[in-house]
């Protein structure tokens, strides 16, 4: 989590992880569940966050991911499994 905070936060490229996949391993996982994290991301930057344009900043960034990660999850198909050394008709 750090490393993916600090990719958002400070434009560092140390996270090199699959949100989708890490957030697919969650069982349960609704599209509401996004607004609620939001929320709650929200109430903390109220809390902790240096400026408000820091906080402003991050909340917007969080927006746009939670936006495009929800889509990912709930309306792109997953992607199809392969074997591997299975030959491909033309």
């Amino acid at each position: 989590m750090v490393a993916f905070w600090s990719s958002i936060a400070l434009h560092r490229d140390v996270y090199s992880g699959d949100l989708v996949r890490a957030h697919r391993n969650h069982s349960g996982l609704q599209r509401q569940d996004f607004d609620r994290r939001l929320d709650l991301f929200q109430a903390t930057l109220d809390e902790t966050a240096p400026t408000v344009d820091a906080a402003n900043y991050l909340l917007s960034r969080t927006e746009i991911i939670a936006r495009e990660l929800a889509r990912m999850l709930f309306e792109c198909p997953r992607e199809p499994k392969t074997h591997t050394g299975a030959k491909q008709a033309d």
